[in-house]
């Protein structure tokens, strides 16, 4: 392996990775309405569900980010082009909350990797239990970027399936 081309993984694996990515985003209420009636699919679901939807984000994430900068998946200009794809929207600066950028598919994967707190569920409202709150299509993350004038807060909003498509493209 020389310079410049990455971690050797295979594409049937990367692309193993976004189907069990997507397939655990999409199995989420059905997961819920299952656990309703078996408290051992109720049990796995709160203990696992989360951690693998995150770890799984993380795992694809940084995966991405080995396919951009080796550059050796596609051409430059398709590289150039699905890195800037639309997946989300971004508020850069917390203090100017109402500024918001689209989030480009290469800073999702910054922001995915280097965020400091998550929310993957739907709000559970006053209707359902916190144990009926499914994974969510649009992922919110925070964290916060430092730079020589200190620390800038910021928010995103990560849509899940405009992600994987992104991916995919890879």
């Amino acid at each position: 392996m020389g310079l410049g081309q990455g971690y050797p993984i295979a594409d049937e694996a990367f692309d193993f990775e976004l189907f069990k990515l997507a397939g655990t985003f999409a199995a989420s209420s059905e997961l819920v309405r299952l656990g309703k009636s078996n408290d051992g699919i109720s049990r796995l679901r709160a203990m696992f569900e989360q951690s693998d939807a995150s770890r799984r984000l993380i795992a694809v994430a940084v995966m991405v980010r080995s396919k951009l900068d080796s550059r050796t998946v596609l051409r430059p200009n398709q590289l150039d082009e699905i890195a800037a794809m639309d997946v989300g929207s971004l508020v850069p600066d917390l203090e100017q909350a109402s500024q918001t950028v689209p989030l480009a598919f290469r800073e999702a994967c910054n922001k995915i990797i280097h965020a400091t707190s998550l929310d993957l569920t739907v709000d559970a409202g006053s209707d359902e239990s916190e144990s009926d709150a499914v994974l969510s299509l649009t992922v919110t993350l925070w964290g916060a970027r430092s730079s020589r004038s200190g620390a800038r807060e910021w928010h995103a909003e990560l849509d899940v399936p405009r992600f994987i498509q992104a991916a995919s493209r890879l």
